[in-house]
């Protein structure tokens, strides 16, 4: 397998598919997500590209844009960071319908049904690092739909706390998720700062620290 500087992994944590072993990778430069599937008792694995790029050309640096969609039709720039997340209700529903109204695909409700099935416990979320967003991946369909940061193509660099439709990154490059508060943490590198996502509403707001002058080592 080729990379063109890999920058962010997470591991599949989702209950419903515990017998697969499936790491994601942000493999930046060429702007793409991709999978390994992993055996552990030959300790090798599979690649394959979920979405952007160009089949058969993993270093070609060239293949960006902003666009969401399905596996190659998809486009993102330097994606830096990946992880796992959970989320309760009709979380994930909801935004594949928003992906299939912003571009027009309709699927059969049988094959819905059966992907929803599948995956829905969780997705990998993606810091779509230079288009300043964080987008919304299925790694079964290979879907991708902007979900903080503008609409899909409207890139909105900036820095703005607040409602979902509102809120504003520059450069978001790594990504931690905390399922017992509900919450992913972002570093805003160009903003220079940690925001705090609420996955469910997607309401973001900056982390305040407090340095303790006095540290006292053991």
């Amino acid at each position: 397998a080729c990379w063109a500087q890999p920058s962010g992994i997470a591991c599949c944590l989702c209950e419903k598919r515990e017998t697969v072993r499936e790491v994601y990778v942000a493999d930046s430069e060429s702007s793409t997500v991709r999978m390994i599937r992993w055996n552990g008792r030959e300790n090798r694995g599979e690649t394959a590209t979920l979405c952007g790029g160009i089949e058969g050309q993993p270093q070609n640096l060239f293949a960006f844009d902003d666009v969401d969609g399905c596996g190659e039709s998809a486009r993102l720039q330097h994606a830096m960071a990946v992880v796992w997340v959970i989320a309760e209700g009709r979380f994930w529903q909801n935004w594949e319908e928003a992906l299939e109204s912003s571009t027009g695909e309709k699927e059969k409700a049988k094959d819905q049904e059966r992907e929803t099935e599948r995956t829905k416990d969780g997705r990998v979320v993606v810091a779509d690092s230079y288009n300043h967003k964080l987008k919304i991946l299925d790694p079964t369909s290979k879907k991708i739909v902007t979900w903080l940061g503008g609409r899909d193509g409207d890139t909105k660099r900036g820095y703005v706390d607040g409602d979902c439709r509102e809120v504003a990154f520059a450069e978001p490059s790594g990504l931690c998720f905390s399922r017992r508060l509900g919450n992913l943490f972002v570093a805003d590198t160009n903003n220079q700062v940690v925001r705090v996502v609420d996955i469910h509403t997607g309401n973001t707001t900056t982390v305040h620290l407090h340095t303790r002058r006095h540290l006292t080592w053991n």
